[in-house]
């Protein structure tokens, strides 16, 4: 047997509103009260908006899927060895150490390789998401001698470069944000020195570097 309970309004014992229907819109309990859903639920439909007013706050005390986005694809490396930069020559320097690489979107060997569908150059990232990412390096010197003019530089998707006069072991560093097309677009780092002869950069993980992760848009 079907029954069927027909109500614009259900209330409580003492005459509050649980539930209540008006021109289509359905109101659950009043601003005091706290409605819980120890069951799965669905909220709206394929096409349909829900609407959080102004003022309100989402907590989250377990985990969310589908929504707020993550900032993936993302990677950090560090120099594998003390790349040497000649005079007058932009280098790429070599950062074969990953830290970690979300999405294997990192190319941190000497070759060129396919990763994700995606032709990748040496010590390079090309993310197989399109969006935008902040990108970042930072690269040392290793000596002690004094020249004019010592880059730290992007090649690839983007150039931005930061230049700084060398004094004594001196760091360099550049940041930007790029938007990648997540098929073909790559960068890497280089280094670039006017020293007079050939420089080494520092071999160390905390002192050159190279990162990258996703923006939530």
């Amino acid at each position: 047997m079907t029954s069927i309970l027909k109500a614009d309004t259900i209330q409580d014992t003492d005459g509050n509103n649980i539930i209540n229907e008006n021109s289509n819109a359905v109101t659950i309990g009043k601003a005091a009260d706290t409605v819980s859903i120890p069951g799965n639920a669905t909220l709206g439909a394929s096409g349909k908006t829900i609407t959080i007013p102004s003022g309100c706050t989402i907590t989250n005390n377990g985990t969310q899927t589908g929504f707020g986005g993550v900032n993936t694809p993302c990677f950090r490396a560090s120099i594998s060895n003390g790349t040497s930069l000649a005079d007058n020559t932009s280098v790429k320097v070599e950062f074969g150490n990953e830290g970690f690489d979300v999405g294997g979107c990192y190319n941190n060997t000497s070759s060129t390789v396919t990763l994700n569908g995606i032709s990748v150059p040496s010590y390079s990232f090309a993310p197989n998401v399109a969006g935008k990412y902040f990108v970042a390096a930072a690269i040392r010197m290793d000596g002690d001698t004094d020249f004019d003019i010592f880059d730290c530089q992007f090649s690839g998707i983007d150039n931005s470069r930061f230049a700084v006069v060398n004094r004594r072991y001196n760091s360099n560093s550049v940041c930007t944000v790029v938007e990648f097309n997540g098929t073909s677009d790559s960068i890497c780092v280089q280094g670039y020195q006017v020293s007079g002869g050939t420089k080494n950069l520092y071999n160390s993980a905390r002192d050159t570097w190279f990162l990258a992760y996703k923006i939530i848009e």
